[in-house]
């Protein structure tokens, strides 16, 4: 496949779907600053066997957009970095922080395609977000189940949306000491705590987490809480984006992604998962960050790391 004449940014992903499909929105706001075109790359995916076959595709369908000076393309499975016509460079040797900016400075760079294969959290402000948000579209029937939950669920109802990340271990242990260690009961008190405040008479609570342990915490201390049935792994195996649970693991991500943008409000403790709704929708109040030590997966945290830099290449 040479799909392209002109300069390529080639992102490649594949951690959960959040983090993946974030990376994709700073991937199209860098290539179109940089005067490249596009090819999204989701192969090595975590949540497939084959890590020749390209997940995105199975997951998303794009719009085209005549405000992005960027043409989006998909890698075919066959794609081979060697058929580029022009030098390549790739991240994977940059520091994290620094490989947006310092990766098209010096000589001839400018000339290059570049493979990223980095997370691109190098995002515009949460308008432009919304915006590239809004190209990319579950497939079809993804989009049904959604619908489907959604009219059951939803309708005529206020829904206060509760994100609770647990995956890599953050909450009940784990190696990401920038995490506080609360215990289930801490997260549902503060959880609790906060939906108290809305006005609501009897608030909805509409409960995403990939931990088993917090799912049943919350069932067996609220009667007025739905789940999404999704698959989840048993305590202490580790973070739901793995081939044993598949390609549906993936699928469930996106609809419980979709369900948060459609809530009246919102209590999450952060991750890139919740980016998606706290961008696309506006809530009745504020969304709250339960975990307030922690800005990972929000504005906060990204401008912290650019804000001082140039976000374009000299």
């Amino acid at each position: 496949m040479l799909p392209s004449t002109r300069k390529l940014l080639i992102t490649r992903k594949h951690t959960g779907l959040g983090s993946d499909l974030i990376s994709v929105i700073g991937a199209l706001h860098y290539a179109s600053m940089v005067n490249r075109d596009i090819i999204i790359d989701w192969r090595k995916s975590l949540y497939l066997n084959n890590k020749c076959v390209n997940l995105f595709p199975y997951l998303f369908d794009l719009r085209e957009s005549i405000y992005l000076n960027s043409r989006i393309m998909i890698a075919e499975n066959s794609f081979s970095d060697t058929e580029l016509p022009v030098p390549r460079l790739y991240s994977k040797d940059w520091p994290f922080e620094e490989y947006h900016i310092d990766m098209l400075q010096g000589k001839n760079r400018e000339e290059m395609s570049l493979i990223v294969e980095r997370p691109m959290h190098h995002l515009p402000d949460q308008f432009k977000q919304c915006a590239l948000l809004k190209l990319i579209n579950p497939k079809p029937l993804l989009r049904e189940r959604i619908d489907i939950f959604r009219n059951i669920y939803f309708t005529g109802r206020k829904v206060v949306g509760v994100h609770i990340r647990h995956g890599n271990g953050e909450i009940l242990g784990g190696k990401r000491k920038s995490f506080s260690q609360l215990t289930i009961k801490e997260i549902h008190r503060r959880a609790t705590e906060e939906i108290k405040l809305f006005s609501y008479n009897k608030p909805f609570i509409f409960l995403c987490t990939d931990s088993p342990e917090i799912k049943q915490y919350f069932r067996n201390n609220d009667k007025n809480i739905i789940c999404y049935d999704t698959k989840l792994r048993t305590k202490g195996k580790g973070p739901l984006h793995t081939n044993q649970l598949g390609l549906p693991s993936a699928e469930d991500a996106i609809i419980e992604m979709y369900l948060l943008s459609y809530c009246n409000s919102l209590v999450y403790n952060p991750s890139w998962f919740s980016h998606f709704a706290r961008i696309v929708t506006t809530f009745d109040f504020p969304p709250i960050n339960i975990h307030y030590e922690c800005n990972y997966g929000t504005m906060a945290f990204y401008h912290e790391l650019f804000n001082k830099k140039s976000l374009l290449p000299s």
